[in-house]
């Protein structure tokens, strides 16, 4: 990465999602965080993120292009949060995921984090709220429902259990 690469990665505004106006906007807030830590220098806008989630209220939003480097930024964000609260960070797609599970066995993040990808989260929510009411493999009983004995083809199962997971 050129230089110029960096300094353009590292003035992304993020917006904060309480005020919902730019980082550079609450910069005035004391960052604890010095400008460099990590064995990398932070921005103003960096930092402010940091501050936000040592001293913020609510959630934050890092909203970046690709490649700025908001899973660093995120990682050491979750650094910055008091002891004692409780954190998750949802992840767009297991891929994703995954890297931040591995960064938390390598100890870029802090074990207490919850990781979990959208889908997994809000499975989870439907668990706890509707526990006894979810099965696995229900789409394929009720289709045994609906055809009875009746033998069907595999590929016949397959394509209205796809038709139904697009419907959903």
């Amino acid at each position: 990465m050129l230089a110029s690469d960096t300094a353009r990665a590292n003035d992304v505004a993020p917006i904060t999602a309480r005020s919902v106006e730019p980082a550079s906007a609450v910069v005035g807030v004391p960052v604890q965080v010095p400008v460099v830590a990590s064995g990398r220098q932070w921005s103003v806008y960096q930092r402010a993120i940091f501050a936000d989630a040592a001293e913020g209220e609510g959630h934050t939003v890092v909203r970046a292009r690709a490649g700025t480097g908001k899973t660093t930024v995120i990682c050491e964000a979750l650094k910055h949060v008091p002891a004692g609260l409780s954190v998750l960070v949802v992840a767009f797609n297991n891929k994703i995921k995954d890297e931040l599970v591995a960064r938390q066995s390598r100890g870029d993040l802090p074990a207490g984090v919850d990781i979990k990808t959208c889908h997994g989260f809000g499975f989870a929510a439907c668990m706890r709220a509707y526990r006894s009411k979810l099965q696995n493999g229900r789409t394929r009983d009720i289709i045994d429902r609906i055809h009875g004995e009746e033998p069907r083809t595999f590929e016949y199962r397959n394509a209205l259990e796809k038709a139904v997971s697009f419907a959903k």
